[in-house]
This record gives C-alpha cells, structure tokens and sequence, in this order.
C-alpha cells in the first residue's frame, strides 16, 4: 500500500496534540492497526498531508439535507512528539526545510 492509500485507511478516531483519545487496542483489534498511518513520519521523511471529501446526507431531527465535507490532515506543531515538529523544526528562513516547509503550504 503506498503511503497515500495508507493515509486514506489508516486514520485515528481522535489525535490532539499526541493524545490519543481512544482505545488504540480495540482499533488494533477491528481494523488491524492501533495508530494511523502519520505515525510512519519519521525525522527525514513526512507521510503525505491528504485531504478527503465526500458529499453526504446528514439528518437533524426529521429534516434530511445533504452536505460537503472534508477532512483534512494538517500540520500541527503542537507538541515536540508530533512528527511535523519532529521533523521541520528548528527551521530558520532560507533553509532547505524553510523554503519545503513554504512549499508545502503553497500546495
């Protein structure tokens, strides 16, 4: 599986700030992985920064509309566990890693 599919797959019910907010051996134990596929991040390589859309109906008491909705894996430099930090930081202007970093985020 190439690193997007893994992304696209392997997703965590809740990260926020490296806290996992759930029960990393019941989605061991139902999907066959306890931590998404970001975790695969090292301090040379980044897993890829993906966004999923989807157009779907959501039902709010008897009324049905149909909406758009995207998820999004972002940056976070939250903590210094977290594989962006790990990885872009200390980045000073005109470095290689400041001017991939700019990059990226111009994508």
């Amino acid at each position: 599986m190439d690193d997007v599919e893994a992304m696209a797959h392997e997703r965590e019910p809740c990260n926020i700030a490296m806290g996992r907010c759930y029960d990393q051996e019941k989605l061991q134990s139902a999907l066959g992985y306890s931590q998404g596929a970001y975790a695969k991040s090292t301090t040379e390589k980044l897993m890829p920064n993906i966004a999923i859309y989807c157009r779907t109906p959501i039902r709010m008491g008897a009324k049905t509309e149909v909406v758009h909705v995207i998820n999004v894996v972002g940056y976070a430099f939250d903590v210094p566990e977290q594989p962006d930090w790990q990885y872009f930081l200390p980045v000073r202007l005109g470095t290689p890693k400041w001017d991939e970093l700019a990059k990226r985020f111009a994508q």
